[in-house]
Parts: structure tokens; sequence; C-alpha cells
């Protein structure tokens, strides 16, 4: 029974794929970004840890080339999520006693793997993975005793899962899971992470070169 259903199923997706254009291609992409609690030092000689944050968002583009089942792209992103509440000496402060945010602006110079690489398909599973530097900026006011802004550079890496629609030659739409991290920061004691769940739209420039 499931054959029967899994056959027609790849035989509409191979039937009515565009194949997908090598060569030069942008990508303009955004969604939902989930970002950890990163906290953990002093402020002002108070214990400053246990953030939590409200959903938050994320948007950026790449500029990418495509060789057969491999795509490299230099890609910039903007990660931004507003403080739920945190703790300060073991007291636990809510919005809007205490507000701030965490935010990002990460580049990154990432390789992907379109699968399977032998026959383009209407739907394109892909991974991928990324290295690159990041400026981190966190933000917390509980008045009167913090109002303080520190900001951190640090090297950034991602990891990425997603699928590619292939309406168009030119055209293609991808939704994609990404994890993005940094190495620890001092001044933040910890790390910065995101989780982002994004829908993208790629432009293809190239017209006469196929895989």
């Amino acid at each position: 029974m499931l054959r029967r259903l899994l056959i027609p199923l790849f035989l509409i997706t191979t039937s009515y794929a565009a194949t997908p254009i090598d060569g030069l291609y942008s990508v303009g992409f955004g969604g939902l970004a989930l970002v950890p609690g990163n906290f953990n030092n002093y402020i002002n000689n108070y214990q400053v840890n246990s953030s939590k944050y409200n959903s938050g968002f994320d948007a950026g583009g790449a500029l990418g080339y495509k060789q057969a089942f491999w795509r490299y792209e230099a890609e910039v992103t903007y990660i931004k999520a507003d403080l739920n509440r945190v703790q300060i000496n073991q007291i636990t402060y809510n919005n809007p006693t205490t507000n701030g945010y965490s935010q990002g602006l990460v580049g990154l110079l990432n390789a992907y793997i379109d699968l399977p690489y032998k026959q383009a398909t209407l739907l394109q599973p892909f991974i991928g993975a990324g290295l690159g530097y990041a400026w981190i900026q966190n933000h917390l006011n509980l008045q009167p005793i913090i109002n303080s802004t520190i900001n951190n550079n640090s090297f950034a890496y991602q990891g990425t899962v997603g699928l590619t629609f292939h309406f168009s030659e030119n055209y293609a739409l991808n939704f994609a899971y990404r994890y993005v991290g940094t190495t620890h920061m001092d001044s933040l004691g910890s790390t910065f992470g995101a989780h982002l769940i994004n829908g993208g739209v790629i432009y293809r420039f190239d017209e006469c070169e196929f895989k």
C-alpha cells in the first residue's frame, strides 16, 4: 500500500520539477528566532542569570554559487529577541519590571549539499554548515540598579537542514531549520545561540548553464 502511494508521488515530483540552473544566485530569508537564555555573569556587582526571551525574529540574505549538487554562500543574518524574564541575585524579575533584548549580526560562509544529487525533483532536501563571525549585543534594564548594554564579538557557526521547492529554473522557495551559535563570550559569561525556522526566496542569475 505504501509503495503504491510513494511511486505516484515520486513520478509527480520528477515530472513537474524545474531543472535548477548552475551559477550565481541570491537568497532573501526570514522567520522565527528562538534564543535560549545567555546571561551568566555579574553586572554592577549583581549576579545575573537564568534569562528567558520571547520568540523573536531573524532576517537576512546571501549570495551564492551552485555547481551540480554543491552550493557555496556568503550570508548575513540579523537576529533579535526581547527579554521575558531574568534572575538577579536569585530573584526573578519579569517584563515589564525588567526589560531588554539580545540581538546579533552574523556573517557566515556556508556550504550545502542538495539531495538526491542525481535527479532534479520538485522538492529537494539539503543539508549545510557554515563558519563565520558575529557581533552580539545584550541589553538589560532594571531601574535603578542595572541599565547595561554588553557588546561582544565572537566566532560563529551554523548547521542547516531544509527543503527547496524548484517551481522555476530561475526561482525557488526554501524552508529550513538553522541553528546559529558562537564561542564563549567572557563579558556575557555564556555563548549566544538561536534556533531559526526560516522561509526564503531564491533567484538564480544565470540562464544558460544547467546541471
